[in-house]
């Protein structure tokens, strides 16, 4: 998850993706939430987003 946390912030500072594009949009949505989507992987007992 940490590879790809890196891969999508840099598909921004490349400028590799455009933000306002279909993949940018998608990879702003996943950074923006980057937190609880991952949280299952640091809080032992998380089986879901509220």
């Amino acid at each position: 998850m940490e590879k790809l946390h890196i891969w999508l912030k840099a598909q921004f500072e490349e400028r590799i993706v455009e933000p306002n594009s279909g993949l940018g949009e998608a990879i702003s949505y996943l950074l923006k939430r980057w937190e609880k989507l991952t949280l299952f992987l640091r809080k032992a007992g998380v089986h879901s987003i509220t």
